[in-house]
C-alpha cells in the first residue's frame, strides 16, 4: 500500500500538554503539477534503541531526510499476520548529511543552522 502524503501530529516540546494541529508531510512523485515531484523534509528516527530525545540532543541518532515514498506491505491476501512489520510505514528517503563547518562547528557561524547536503 502506497501513501502520498500523511499526517503526523507530536506534542509540542515546550509543553507536552499541547498538540498542534496535524502536519503533512508529502511524497508524491512527478505529475502535471509538480514536474520533479512534490517531497518534503522531515527528521526521523535512525536509532530507537538509544534514548535520544531531539531536538535537546541535536541530531545524534536522528537523520534529516526528503521523503520520497510513504509505504505500508500488507500480508497475502486471506491471511491475518501478527507479524511486527504489519503495523509499521516503510519510508523511501533521500538521506541529508550535516556538512561540518569551520573548527569543526556543526552550525553555519552566521545563522547557526545546519548546513545540509544530499548523501550519495
Amino acid at each position: 500500500m502506497v501513501w502520498f502524503k500523511v499526517h503526523v501530529q507530536q506534542a509540542l516540546y515546550h509543553s507536552t500538554l499541547i498538540i498542534p494541529p496535524a502536519l503533512t508531510i508529502n511524497a508524491s512523485p512527478p505529475n502535471a503539477t509538480w514536474k520533479y515531484g512534490h517531497y518534503d523534509a522531515a527528521i526521523f528516527t535512525v536509532d530507537d534503541t538509544r534514548c535520544e530525545e531531539w531536538p535537546t540532543s541535536g541530531l545524534k541518532g536522528h537523520a534529516v531526510v526528503e521523503v520520497h515514498l510513504i509505504m505500508q506491505p500488507l500480508p497475502l491476501q486471506g491471511k491475518t499476520s501478527s507479524a511486527s512489520w504489519a503495523a509499521r510505514f516503510l519510508t523511501y528517503v533521500q538521506w541529508l548529511d550535516v556538512m561540518p563547518q569551520q573548527h569543526g562547528n556543526l552550525l553555519e557561524h552566521t545563522m547557526q543552522m545546519h548546513v545540509l547536503k544530499c548523501a550519495m
